[in-house]
């Protein structure tokens, strides 16, 4: 049961970590745009969403396509 117990705590702390990293992602692909880097915003927004369907965050993602539309 422990060996369960700490499979389940991985997988969950995998996950949150990942979606750390995928809205820290974000937050610097936003910083691109405000600096008039598009093509870094860009770069920054895939890695991004790849990480966040991953995850299953479904309203950074909605957020994620506002963004990534608005720098095509």
């Amino acid at each position: 049961i422990r060996l369960i117990y700490w499979l389940i705590m991985l997988f969950v702390c995998r996950a949150v970590r990942n979606r750390f990293t995928a809205r820290g992602r974000k937050k610097i692909g936003d910083l691109c745009l405000l600096v008039d880097q598009p093509n870094d915003a860009i770069v920054h927004y895939e890695g991004c969403m790849e990480l966040l369907k991953a995850t299953g965050d479904e309203f950074w993602v909605g957020g994620l396509f506002v963004y990534f539309h608005t720098t095509l």
